[in-house]
């Protein structure tokens, strides 16, 4: 029974060593990495690591503005790993496609959108050693959104 135990045990341990190490070894270091059809990602949660995902098809929701930055990710026990072309929370528009102003979903373009085709992956550039302008708090230093 003990021997039964201990196996189980080990066998719990070794996976789970396993499947983080994996989850660290699956980053992308860039959008280019990633593909034609990909971009380089992460979420908006903490210690969030950047994976490559598909950029969005005809009706796949997205941000009208999306901002691409190269950016050095720290994580705990000091491991920093630096990501060009990185994207926060949702991948742009596919090639030929625009994200509508009306249901921020990625749709074929109009006429009016012709204009967004002409930026370069539809996407603002923000280099990360540049300061991020925050708009969340008034002169006053007071937060605008009322949180504290």
């Amino acid at each position: 029974m003990m021997v039964i135990v201990r196996s189980v045990l080990l066998v719990v341990c070794v996976s789970s060593m396993v499947l983080s190490a994996t989850v660290f070894q699956g980053t992308c270091s860039s959008s280019s990495a990633c593909g034609p059809s990909a971009c380089c990602k992460i979420g908006y949660m903490r210690y969030s690591y950047p994976n490559c995902h598909p950029l969005g098809g005809v009706g796949d929701w997205c941000r009208l503005e999306v901002i691409v930055s190269d950016r050095n990710l720290h994580y705990p026990n000091n491991v920093t790993i630096f990501i060009k072309e990185l994207y926060t929370g949702m991948c742009p528009c596919g090639a030929g496609l625009v994200c509508a102003r009306t249901s921020s979903t990625c749709q074929l373009p109009l006429p009016d959108d012709i204009d967004q085709l002409t930026s370069p992956d539809n996407a603002v550039r923000n280099n990360a050693f540049d300061t991020v302008e925050d708009n969340s708090f008034n002169e006053d230093g007071d937060n605008s959104y009322g949180f504290f």
